[in-house]
């Protein structure tokens, strides 16, 4: 591997110039449905012989006003033959064009007679306009540009798109002992019996010296073969540029598809940089071997972390569930501001994450998160990442994530690489496998024993999955810390590897885990400091080794702080370092925390912590909170938020509520909640067919009514 200056560069493939007389196709309107009048609140079954081969998409027109999904189902003689994916609806009183894509329908051989197109949600209000078949050529089906995320199995890679009728090309600099290196897919939907496609990739310099690889694709349908490997050794070009062209192979008149992930130019350089984040989810701070505190764990690979770096021991999340928290960290952005405040979010487009910088950068991106709801079919944190896996079903435990981000080293070999690994594992039920089960509570004893005394009386309704039944809270609490030690043990592997003892490192967490504090057990609804009190190491070459930082500081700082140990001091990018808290004198700030659906927001400063309820709302029907309620809890002296002091600190209490709503008023515009078809590209296909309007925008949030009236406002 070299030691000489490091090499680069992610290519850019582009359509072949056409030739003489070769006009691109664009989209073909098949055939329109218009809605019947008056048809509101109800599914339209429209019926005609639909021809499969004809149209590959449904562009439907109609306005919603609440929250609401719709699809398109396909029926024969009045049985169902196949449906789409459901798609998430904006709410908005103007008219909105939902777009279903249906690559694989052409494979299919069947007969259609009916398409119902119907919208669910609670309370509907929704009218249904207009229904369009649409024939898009096939390149116009798949990635382009920049690429997208297309998942396979468990993973997602970006990849643009290739036909057997549209070669790519593109030029790059060329650098002594360069390798083109990236991998192939042919997808099932573009799977078409009896063309053995044949992919190949040519390498040409500019004195025509020339190297090439060609990759037969069939039977690649599953496994770890899915995915093609191109690696494609340069060595025998000179000068300082390489054109590059790839092309698909097929038998048969129906064109073929494949797609392929941006081919990267490098000369691995044994000094490649590297960034590492870990976020273990549910992972409470005082959950470290290195803390003195009465969970006592064994982390000795975090400690070991810590010692080779800083620890800040005051850090605190910006919400307490973890979709929402994972997007604030890769944006920089409150919950208040980013509109992501459930784990059934998806972030628009729009959204600028810390990993599309440092793939900017070239870097090479990895992502693996051990929930589906954080991978590419969920929350949409897969932007920026030239790889993201995630499970589809059961969530991963530490050794499935680890195993997967373990493989795709060696493709980032001597490359920069950030990368982002999700841990579940502290999150209940608790349940850590092996000699980790049980490592902490008597072997002898039956925590679910109803003749088991019992410390703490806790609502059976607190209790689920593995602990329901449980007469012992001990034992739930003794799980946990198995499941610190677990999950410690495996990331071993990973932090112990030179590059990454050598590199950058985060480890931090999305929010905390409740044992009690206010009357919440063995979860992380409410506002407290167990549910939002984090961990927070970082670890970076030259950096200080031991210390320790007792500052208070916010993890949503997190991204702004990796790129400036990564050198990028100068991208634009939400937050402040958090190194400007080792050794820092200055006044703390108020820290704002945004509860998962917006049921309260929190201010935390000097020791103290307001919490504001925002409408009415419980916790299993057990803990309950008041419209506009206000609590004051003196979290130096009571962490576990037992004795409410608003009343008794009423001057505190007014001053900082009046903080609290200052800081809601302050929203940064309209959200990044994504509903709709927003894609840019399908818009822009769409409007060739003279279509017009756009994608509504997320409406505006209003976190807090300053007039109300209310009997908790009054008391203010």
């Amino acid at each position: 591997m070299s030691t000489g200056p490091p090499f680069h560069h992610r290519l850019t493939l582009m359509p072949e110039e056409a030739g003489d007389g070769m006009k691109p196709q664009g989209p073909v309107l098949v055939k329109r449905y218009t809605a019947p009048e008056g048809l509101k609140n109800s599914s339209w079954k429209i019926e005609d012989e639909f021809d499969p081969k004809a149209f590959n998409q449904v562009v439907v027109s109609l306005t919603n006003r609440r929250q609401a999904r719709a699809k398109v189902v396909f029926e024969r003689d009045g049985e169902r033959v196949f449906g789409t994916p459901s798609i998430q609806l904006a709410r908005s009183p103007h008219p909105q064009l939902v777009i279903f894509s249906l690559p694989s329908l052409r494979r299919r051989e069947i007969r259609i007679t009916q398409m119902e197109v119907s919208v669910g949600g609670v309370n509907e209000d929704y009218a249904l306009h207009s229904a369009d078949l649409v024939l898009l050529p096939l390149h116009a089906t798949l990635p382009s540009g920049d690429g997208e995320l297309v998942s396979a199995e468990d993973q997602a890679r970006r990849v643009v798109g290739l036909t057997s009728d549209r070669p790519l090309e593109g030029v790059a600099p060329l650098s002594r002992g360069a390798q083109l290196t990236f991998s192939v897919l042919q997808q099932d939907a573009h799977r078409y019996p009896g063309q053995s496609p044949l992919f190949t990739v040519v390498a040409r310099d500019m004195d025509g010296e020339v190297v090439e690889e060609s990759v037969p694709l069939d039977g690649r349908i599953s496994g770890a073969e899915l995915w093609a490997p191109i690696h494609l050794d340069l060595s025998p070009l000179s000068g300082d540029q390489v054109w590059v062209r790839v092309t698909l192979e097929v038998r048969g008149e129906e064109p073929g598809a494949c797609v392929l992930e941006a081919p990267y130019l490098s000369v691995p350089n044994q000094s490649a940089r590297t960034v590492l984040l870990i976020t273990s989810d549910t992972h409470r701070a005082d959950a470290l071997g290195v803390e003195d505190s009465d969970l006592a764990v064994l982390t000795p690979h975090l400690d070991a972390l810590a010692e080779r770096g800083v620890r800040f021991t005051d850090c605190y999340s910006s919400t307490n569930v973890t979709s929402p928290s994972h997007v604030s960290l890769m944006t920089g952005t409150s919950p208040r501001d980013t509109g992501i405040i459930t784990n059934t979010g998806h972030m628009a487009e729009a959204a600028l994450t810390l990993a599309e910088r440092f793939r900017e950068h070239g870097y090479v991106t990895y992502a693996v998160a051990s929930v589906r709801h954080l991978g590419p079919l969920g929350t949409g944190l897969g932007q920026g990442f030239d790889r993201i896996a995630a499970p589809r079903g059961d969530v991963w435990d530490a050794e499935l994530s680890l195993d997967m981000i373990e493989s795709w080293l060696p493709s980032a070999e001597g490359r920069p690489l950030f990368a982002w690994l999700h841990l579940f594992d502290a999150h209940a039920p608790y349940g850590p496998p092996g000699e980790f089960d049980r490592r902490y509570y008597p072997g002898d004893k039956d925590p679910f024993d109803s003749d088991t005394p019992v410390v703490d009386d806790i609502d059976p309704k607190w209790l689920n999955g593995a602990i329901r039944g449980l007469k012992d809270p001990e034992f739930a609490l003794a799980q946990y810390r198995g499941e610190v030690d677990y999950l410690d043990q495996q990331l071993g592997r990973l932090l112990e590897r030179p590059r990454f003892r050598d590199g950058v490192v985060a480890f931090t967490s999305d929010h905390g885990e409740s044992f009690g504090s206010g009357e919440v057990w063995f979860s992380h609804v409410g506002l407290f400091p167990a549910t939002l009190h984090v961990p927070m190491i970082l670890s970076w070459p030259g950096g200080p080794t031991g210390e320790v930082v007792s500052y208070p500081v916010e993890h949503i700082h997190l991204g702004r702080t990796l790129l400036d140990l990564a050198g990028f001091q100068g991208d634009d990018f939400p937050g402040r370092s958090l190194l400007a808290a080792i050794g820092s004198s200055e006044p703390a700030t108020p820290r704002f925390s945004l509860s998962a659906n917006g049921k309260c927001a929190s201010v935390t400063q000097d020791g103290w912590q307001l919490t504001l309820n925002l409408r009415t709302h419980e916790y299993h029907d057990l803990v309950k909170r008041s419209h506009h309620q206000v609590e004051l809890f003196h979290v130096t002296l009571d962490p576990e938020c037992e004795v409410d002091l608003w009343e008794e600190e009423l001057e505190r209490s007014t001053a900082m509520r009046r903080l609290m709503m200052a800081w809601l008023a302050d929203t940064r515009g309209s959200s990044w909640a994504r509903a709709g078809s927003e894609d840019a590209d399908a818009l822009a296909q769409l409007a060739a067919l003279g279509y017009t309007m756009d994608v509504p925008d997320t409406e505006e949030r209003s976190w807090f009514d300053l007039d109300c009236a209310c009997g908790w406002c009054a008391r203010f």
